[in-house]
């Protein structure tokens, strides 16, 4: 998470003169946590919220 955070810092810049452009170019981060497994463990598990974003966003 902190490793994320620095290389968002350290791209700041480079981004804001990015932004001048058309179109600008934004850096977005999302922390999702996972789910644990009901029962046993599937590839629908752990995921729910990350696909939940992403079929709301598509």
């Amino acid at each position: 998470c902190a490793l994320l955070l620095e290389v968002a810092t350290a791209l700041d810049a480079h981004l804001r003169r990015r932004g001048e452009q058309d179109p600008p170019v934004t850096l977005q981060l999302l922390f999702l946590d996972g789910e644990e497994a009901f029962g046993d463990w599937s590839a629908t598990d752990s995921l729910y919220g990350a696909r939940h974003l992403a079929a709301k966003m598509a």
